[in-house]
């Protein structure tokens, strides 16, 4: 492949070969420059001083004095401009988008060199528009006349009359902002190229006398370019050499010709022989691949990649292109491993970064900041957000983990700074900084720690010995961190001179603007930077941006997002100058766009061998997944034969497989505590196995504990820890003693004794101990949770009075024994917490507290074991295996009553905790007159438990699975 600067570079050496010092090339980008030196280098045999190499904007630098400031501080100097010419009170975070549109179209007027004021004036006299435009054809005279006819009528919407008032103020603003930057020595872009164009003939001098101008590679020129190229050849200090083909140059039709078709009448081609006819007369495989994802595209150009042996590459042999720069940390990921040498010629969105992220978090966190007993205090979701972001766990893993188990377990709603300061890092991460100086130092703060963490790993990395690829890919991710993290300081740090220097200087005030304002400036001049990637560009693997491609030539590429809406962009960027205006003072519009991008691509393929076009064909919202007009071009068009493939997803959902799990000696390892006294089976531990034997596995053999979440309201689950807490602390008092009627109606009187009691348990229950008043006062939902807690205990006191005298034996009593299985061959340890154990006469009473909706009659003994009766009493079952083991420990007491205090229940009129079969009628059920039913039951289901034979199955009751905390695994 003999590509357009290799070319260049043989006709060049050949007619300037003894003057190549006094040539100056001028490319559209620095890129070109690079390759070009490169195939210039390889032509030359013996030693010659290299001409000058630069970029079209370089050029008009050399010919100013003037100096193109950074995109912000030229929007920040506009707002002052504006707020000072208009009186606007416009924040200037709000202003900064349309500001930024602002200076693109000052930008686009200089450029094109346009009359401001006439463009910037509200004309809707016809008579006045067909004298100040007499140059102007007839048809553009009508369209500016009926556009601002348009917005001339009475009834105006409330957009055309903010539309009109402005652009009544942009002449002025247009002509003081370019004012206030000249007193500054100070240029936007076209401000500068049209401060050149107007001096050229007295600036001239600096062009030099002896110098000439070859320009290489340009397509669409703006007016100043034009003027300059007309000034140099006027002068013939000038030479021209455009790319092309004729497929697309002789065809009017063909929007990539549009702008070379008038450049080559206007500034005619250099006089050498190139190939014109690259594209339909050399050999062509081209490949459109479609794939229904966005990332997946990358999948593909990894396949492609590896088929191309993409280790050992020349740098003009095969390139990467992204239509998407989305793409560009996918595609890293993607590449092979034998990838070795790989440059990238692009930006990549801030916005996608880790660095973004945690900004937007801490933005979150400084916001959701409050005020408790004088000190303040971070909202617990945030401060976990924080703590578990990838950039703060790989800093302090060990302290971000103890951190979040601490606030989860405590159940901290809001922590203090005090919480939260257990080292440097953290005390930085969860301070209170104030005004906006404080909040731009903190941000900085914060990257710089974690900037140095990371470059700190990156310098062991690069000093260690050892080259797996493991260490290869952590020295690159540290690298791209690295960059990450430098260039989002640099612009929080540029932001900071800006809104803290110049914001005091020129508003005298340190904050002028709010903090609230400097979290959206913050998140919205973040959003807007990309991150430079750059590496030696004359090796390996090229990845890079549309844009960058000008001027190369790659026999091998991979075009990726090859979408319609992507190649080429669905509108044009943002302006405040609309199409008609546009259109009649000669601005680029979306068509001038399209036919831009369409040489692009066409140049672009026009001399490759191999070219993979991968496009996205997977609808989402307003993506329609449509290849881009383009492609249909070729495909409709050209004379190529094209392959076409589509990788479509198997979506065929997976038919779910049971689960079973053998009791193998590793699977029992844990459940053989149970059998030797080392830990006692709980009731709801067997009810578990009874429920879904692999919910029990999951539990009880596996460890997979229930994650810990933070309850900010009460839920079913603390309400019936809160009930229980409160009805121990009642009762406390009277352990071991006889509970009169009088001693319930002395604590139903004292309703701040009850307030205590709630209010304590409250505390240790649901704040887990925290002391202050402030965080652990009642508010909202908790509060009517509160009040209901006391309804539900002073009806229990009410019931248990009509039941008096009774005897309090235990409170949230453990109680265990051994329970001998396999004929006697192996004993279970089995117990758990009994809520309340009484005693009336010879009687006793084993109660327990359900505070959901509980049945207290069951049909037969056999259904209490019935895995496959939907309706299988628990609670009944639960509160029986009590009755049990107390049966077992005390066998001399003759009656023993298992009831339930059902909290919904209570309320009804003669209540009663029994639990009832109709196995045996109507009287309560006494647990010892069954106990040999029981026992017979309950030793099968222990000895299934522990047979080897039997393993662990999931339930077929579906219902039992709607609330397990393992259904995902099983997938369910």
């Amino acid at each position: 492949m003999n590509g357009f600067l290799n070319q260049v570079a043989s006709h060049l050496l050949k007619i300037h070969s003894d003057k190549l010092s006094q040539l100056t090339l001028v490319f559209p980008n620095r890129r070109g420059g690079v390759f070009f030196t490169n195939y210039l280098n390889a032509l030359i045999s013996t030693p010659l001083i290299s001409p000058a190499i630069i970029t079209i904007n370089e050029l008009f630098s050399e010919l100013s004095p003037l100096h193109v400031p950074d995109r912000l501080s030229l929007i920040f100097r506009l707002y002052e401009v504006y707020h000072k010419s208009t009186g606007s009170k416009e924040l200037f975070d709000d202003f900064y988008f349309w500001g930024e549109m602002l200076v693109s179209d000052f930008d686009q007027v200089d450029k094109y060199l346009v009359n401001a004021h006439d463009l910037f004036t509200n004309v809707t006299d016809l008579k006045e528009i067909d004298a100040r435009f007499s140059e102007l054809p007839e048809d553009e005279r009508d369209q500016l006349g009926n556009f601002w006819r348009t917005l001339s009528n009475k009834e105006k919407t409330p957009n055309q009359q903010e539309f009109v008032r402005l652009w009544e103020d942009l002449n002025g603003v247009y002509n003081q902002f370019k004012t206030s930057l000249i007193c500054e020595g100070l240029a936007y872009e076209g401000m500068l190229y049209r401060e050149v164009v107007d001096n050229l003939s007295k600036n001239s001098s600096l062009l030099g006398e002896e110098k000439q101008y070859v320009f290489i590679g340009f397509n669409a020129l703006n007016r100043c370019e034009e003027e300059l190229f007309e000034f140099l050849q006027n002068r013939g200090k000038t030479h021209f050499y455009w790319d092309f083909d004729d497929y697309y140059l002789d065809d009017q039709t063909q929007e990539a010709g549009y702008f070379l078709r008038k450049n080559l009448i206007r500034f005619p081609n250099s006089n050498y022989s190139t190939e014109f006819k690259s594209l339909t007369s050399s050999t062509k495989y081209l490949k459109i691949v479609n794939i229904a994802s966005q990332v997946g595209q990358v999948q593909v150009a990894a396949n492609e990649l590896i088929s191309l042996d993409s280790g050992r590459l020349n740098f003009d042999e095969t390139a990467v292109v992204l239509c998407d720069e989305e793409l560009l940390l996918p595609m890293i990921n993607a590449l092979p491993d034998d990838s070795n040498k790989v440059n990238i010629t692009m930006g990549y969105p801030l916005k996608m970064t880790p660095v973004f992220s945690l900004v937007t978090q801490l933005i979150a966190l400084q916001k959701n900041i409050r005020q408790d007993s004088g000190e303040m205090t971070f909202y617990n979701k945030d401060v976990m957000r924080v703590l578990n972001h990838q950039l703060v766990t790989d800093f302090e893993p060990l302290a971000s983990k103890e951190l979040i188990n601490s606030v989860l377990k405590n159940n901290i709603i809001y922590l203090s700074e005090k919480e939260l300061s257990r080292n440097s890092f953290f005390r930085q991460l969860f301070c209170v900084p104030q005004g906006i100086p404080g909040l731009t130092d903190y941000f900085l703060g914060i990257i710089k720690i974690i900037f140095t963490h990371w470059q700190l790993k990156n310098g062991n990395q690069n000093g260690s010995q050892g080259d797996s690829q493991t260490e290869q890919v952590f020295d690159e991710n540290s690298s791209i961190y690295c960059e990450y993290l430098f260039q989002s300081y640099l612009a929080v740090n540029r932001l900071k001179d800006i809104l803290v220097n110049d914001g005091a200087r020129v508003f005298e005030s340190d904050n002028f603007i709010s903090k609230e304002a400097f979290f959206r400036f913050l998140i919205q001049y973040l959003s807007g930077l990309a991150i430079p990637f750059e590496g030696e560009p004359l090796e390996g693997l090229q990845i890079m941006g549309i844009l960058e491609t000008r001027t190369l030539d790659f026999q091998n590429l991979i075009i990726l997002s090859v979408n319609d809406g992507i190649m080429p962009r669905i509108s044009s960027t943002g302006s405040f100058i609309p199409y008609n205006l546009r259109k009649v003072f000669g601005l680029p519009t979306i068509e001038e766009q399209n036919a831009m991008y369409a040489y692009y691509f066409y140049r672009l393929i026009q001399r490759a061998e191999n070219v993979t076009f991968v496009y996205d064909s997977g609808a989402n919202g307003m993506f329609t997944g449509e290849k881009s007009r383009y492609l249909y071009q070729l495909l409709l068009e050209s004379p190529f034969e094209i392959a076409e493939t589509n990788f479509i997803f198997n979506v065929e959902q997976i038919s779910v497989q049971p689960i079973q799990i053998e009791k193998s000696p590793g699977v029992m390892s844990k459940l053989n505590d149970y059998l030797n006294g080392i830990r006692p089976l709980s009731p709801s531990a067997i009810d578990k196995y009874l429920t879904c034997s692999l919910q029990f596995y999951f539990r009880y053999s596996a460890g997979l504990d229930e994650p810990e979440e933070i309850s900010e309201e009460v839920d079913a689950k603390i309400f019936g820890l809160l009930f229980h807490d409160a009805m121990e602390r009642i009762y406390q008092p009277f352990i071991g003693k006889i509970v009169k009627n009088e001693d319930i109606e002395t604590i139903l009187n004292d309703q701040e004794y009850l307030h205590e009691i709630i209010n304590a348990s409250f505390l240790k229950v649901y704040f887990k101990g925290i002391k202050s008043s402030e965080q652990t006062s009642l508010k909202g939902r908790n509060w009517l949770i509160f009040e209901i807690v006391k309804k539900y205990i002073s009806q229990l006191l009410e019931v248990d009075q009509k039941r008096t005298p009774f005897e309090i034996r235990g409170l949230e009593k453990k109680v265990n024994s051994m329970i001998g299985i396999n004929d006697l061959k192996q004993n279970v340890f089995i117990g758990g917490t009994i809520d309340r154990i009484e005693r009336i006469d010879n009687c006793i009473y084993i109660l327990d507290y359900k505070t959901g909706k509980t049945d207290l009659n069951f049909p037969v003994m056999m259904s209490l074991f019935d895995r496959e009766n939907k309706t299988r009493n628990k609670a009944a079952f639960q509160t029986m295996v009590y009755s049990y083991i107390l049966h077992k420990n005390e066998p001399e007491v003759t009656g023993i009553y298992p009831g339930i205090y059902s909290l919904r229940g209570i309320f009804e009129q003669d209540f009663d905790a029994s639990i009832r079969s109709k196995e045996i009628g109507v009287n309560a059920l006494e647990f010892v007159s069954v106990s040999d039913q029981f026992e017979r039951y309950f030793r099968k289901l222990l000895e299934e438990i522990f047979n080897l034979d039997i393993p662990f199955q999931q339930t077929t009751n579906k219902e039992s699975c709607k609330y397990c905390p393992y259904r995902q695994i099983c997938r369910k």
